[in-house]
């Protein structure tokens, strides 16, 4: 990792924490409910998206939705402090026009309610509205998930697909046996069927591999679901492989501390974590296809 990472990680970590105390973003229901995403799964509308989210997690409604508008107060203010770096808006602004929507496909790393997809939408729907962005992530979805659900990015003939996707590839299930997901093999399958998918859409690609995770991931959650940062860094291999060409960042993710860079399940970024993402997905962006 250069000087400049850890430049932006320290600016991206200073931005985060002016809106967001790492005691309330440890707080358990508003972290539940940043990758809680009914909408993703069914055809509602944003009260009943509050409601089963709030339901789901055993959470009142008030709480659930006083919550909500919480999270959604933060990426306001997030995205209006970033709209202030001329750095990052000059990256925007030369992201070139592909003449149709962009999608993201991918897992929880993007469908996060204070990730860098909701960033970047906010910032495009401020400096280029011209700019679409649609997201299809889901929490939990491994490739071949992501590839049994990309009709739903297909059906809008994207003209750009962002691809972050692969660290539920490398979950483990079960309290002491701890099966994987995905075999390598799986993997390889999603990853060229999703490349094949973008070819016959004619669609430009930027992919991205997957973070890096720490120890704290290994310990089996309640759910029975574990992930060993040395399985995360095999599937970021594994994108590799398939895509050369794809941004890694497991390699520069593996080097922040991640503490701070990860959420306490040593899995997910925290605030400062997306906001250091965005940058990383902004700059892949504007340099894609010139």
């Amino acid at each position: 990792m250069t000087s400049n990472d850890h430049a932006l990680f320290d600016m991206s970590r200073a931005r985060a924490r002016a809106v967001l105390a790492p005691e309330e973003e440890a707080h358990p229901g508003l972290y539940e409910l940043r990758y809680v995403r009914p909408q993703r799964v069914f055809d509602i509308d944003d009260d009943a998206d509050g409601t089963v989210s709030a339901e789901h997690l055993g959470l009142t409604r008030e709480e659930g939705m006083r919550l909500l508008r919480r999270i959604d107060d933060i990426r306001a203010a997030v995205v209006d402090a970033l709209l202030g770096d001329s750095a990052l808006t000059a990256a925007i602004a030369r992201v070139p026009d592909p003449g149709g929507s962009i999608a993201v496909v991918g897992d929880s790393m993007s469908a996060d309610r204070l990730g860098w997809a909701e960033l970047l939408g906010g910032l495009l729907t401020s400096l280029r509205p011209e700019l679409v962005l649609r997201s299809t992530a889901r929490g939990g979805d491994t490739t071949l998930d992501a590839l049994s659900r990309f009709h739903l990015a297909a059906a809008h003939r994207p003209a750009v697909v962002i691809q972050l996707i692969g660290a539920n590839d490398a979950r483990r299930h079960g309290f002491g046996l701890a099966v994987p997901m995905c075999s390598p093999d799986d993997t390889r399958r999603g990853l060229r069927g999703l490349r094949a998918m973008c070819g016959h859409l004619g669609a430009r690609r930027v992919v991205f591999t997957p973070l890096a995770g720490d120890e704290r991931g290994s310990v089996v959650n309640r759910h029975g679901a574990s992930w060993l940062p040395s399985d995360i860094e095999a599937v970021s291999e594994l994108v590799l492989e398939v895509d050369p060409e794809a941004t890694n960042l497991h390699a520069s993710a593996v080097r922040l501390p991640s503490e701070e860079f990860l959420l306490a399940d040593g899995l997910h970024p925290t605030l400062a974590g997306q906001v250091w993402l965005l940058h990383r997905v902004v700059a892949a962006l504007s340099d894609a296809w010139r």
